[in-house]
């Protein structure tokens, strides 16, 4: 279990009472097309998640991550090519983008 857990609200978000210590609030929008519904709550993609702790993690945990997402079918070229700016070379290198014909 992680030290600390972060969630990430809208940016409008404003909470009255404390934080708990353990949480920590990140300030940012998401499209509905990055978030997925489970029973009765809300997460970010597969992709997201990945791109959203690339600098809280070590490029080994991120590249297993990555490769487990993508090993399951969660991660899709499309996905990468949307990202690719945001991924590091080594997790976008992984996932061979075709080009389509003609192009």
């Amino acid at each position: 279990m992680p030290a600390k857990l972060h969630m990430t609200v809208p940016r409008s978000f404003r909470r009255n009472a404390e934080i708990p210590p353990v949480l920590i609030l990140q300030h940012e929008d998401i499209s509905a097309g990055e978030v997925e519904e489970r029973e009765g709550y809300r997460v970010t993609s597969p992709i997201r998640t990945i791109v959203d702790v690339r600098h809280e993690v070590s490029n080994n945990v991120l590249s297993q991550a990555f490769n487990e997402a993508k090993t399951r079918g969660l991660v899709t070229g499309a996905d990468v090519e949307r990202y690719s700016d945001k991924l590091p070379g080594f997790v976008s290198s992984r996932f061979a983008i075709t080009p389509p014909p003609g192009c």
